[in-house]
C-alpha cells in the first residue's frame, strides 16, 4: 500500500519512466497500434486483444444492423471525449495547483472533430452532460483522495507490450493502490478484465486493486466492478493475454512493422505521435 505523502513522488516516477523508455507510438487504420521502446516496436494492448474471437452477440448485431458504422464510429467518439472530460477533472496538481499533465491529444482532437463534421455534437453534449454529473457522484463513492497519475505510458518489454492506463489512485478509506479503467459501455466485458490485467503487469508499481468504472450514457447506468466480483481468474486472464500476444507474434506482427517502417508521416491512414 502506498503512503498518501508519496502521491506525487510516485507521478514523478511513473512520468520519468514514460518518457526514458517509450519513444512513440504509430497507429495504422484498420491494423493496429505499435510503440516504439529502445529498438523495439511493441505492441498495443488493444492490438494484442484484437487477436480474440469476436462474440457471437456482436456478430449477429452487426449482421442485423444497417448503420453499424455509424454507431460505432459515434460510441467510440463518445468514449474518448467522455475519457478526457473525467480524467482531467482529477488530473495531479503541483504544490501551486497546477496540473502536472495534459491529456487532450490528437485523439481527442479527432474525435471531436469527427463528431461535428457528423453532426452528433449536440447529441455528445446531452450525453456528456449526463457522464460528468454522474462521474461526480463516482468521485463520491470511490475515494479518490490522492490520485498518483492518469493516462500514463507503460511497456513490459519481457512479454512484449505496451499501452497507456487510465487511472491510478490510493483508496482513501483502506490505502489500497488501484488501477482503474473507464469504460461508457453497456456492461463489463470479458476485454475489459484482460485489459486491466496486462496493464498491472506493466506499471513498476504493485497493485492491490484492480476495477472497471463504468459510465453508460445509453442506458443511464454506471457500476464499480472490482477485481474481487470478477468471475474469472487474474492468472487464467494472464495466461490468455500471453497466448494472444503469441498469436499475433505468429500471424500479424511482422506485417504490421513492415507496414510502419514501410510508410511515412504522409501516409493516409498512418498516424505518427510522439510520447
Amino acid at each position: 500500500m502506498l503512503d498518501p505523502h508519496v502521491g506525487s513522488l510516485v507521478f514523478g516516477i511513473l512520468s520519468h519512466m514514460d518518457g526514458r523508455n517509450i519513444e512513440g507510438r504509430v497507429t495504422v487504420e484498420d491494423v493496429g497500434r505499435l510503440y516504439r521502446v529502445s529498438d523495439q516496436w511493441l505492441p498495443s494492448v488493444s492490438t494484442v486483444l484484437g487477436m480474440r474471437e469476436t462474440p457471437e452477440a456482436l456478430k449477429r448485431w452487426k449482421q442485423r444492423t444497417e448503420n453499424k458504422e455509424e454507431i460505432m464510429s459515434y460510441k467510440q467518439n463518445r468514449g474518448t471525449l467522455i475519457h478526457e472530460a473525467c480524467l482531467d477533472q482529477i488530473a495531479p496538481r503541483g504544490p501551486d495547483g497546477e496540473k502536472l499533465k495534459v491529456i487532450w491529444s490528437e485523439d481527442e482532437m479527432q474525435s471531436a472533430q469527427e463528431l461535428w463534421h457528423g453532426g452528433n455534437y449536440m447529441r455528445y453534449y446531452e450525453d456528456e452532460n449526463w457522464a460528468m454529473k454522474t462521474w461526480d457522484i463516482i468521485k463520491a463513492v470511490s475515494n479518490f483522495d490522492t490520485v498518483i497519475d492518469i493516462e500514463t505510458y507503460v511497456a513490459n518489454t519481457d512479454i512484449g507490450y505496451a499501452g497507456q492506463f487510465d487511472l491510478l489512485y490510493q483508496d482513501g478509506e483502506n490505502g489500497d493502490t488501484v488501477l482503474a479503467d473507464l469504460k461508457t459501455s453497456k456492461y463489463c466485458y470479458e476485454k475489459h478484465l484482460l485489459q486491466l490485467v496486462a496493464y498491472k503487469r506493466a506499471v513498476p508499481l504493485a497493485i492491490d486493486r484492480m476495477e472497471v468504472i463504468r459510465l453508460n450514457p445509453d442506458q443511464k447506468d454506471w457500476t464499480i466492478f472490482p477485481d474481487t466480483q470478477w468471475d474469472a481468474n487474474e492468472e487464467d486472464l494472464w495466461t490468455e493475454f500471453c497466448r494472444l500476444r503469441g498469436e499475433l507474434e505468429q500471424q500479424h506482427l511482422h506485417t504490421i512493422i513492415d507496414t510502419i517502417e514501410d510508410s511515412t508521416s504522409d501516409d493516409a491512414g498512418v498516424l505518427y505521435e510522439d510520447v
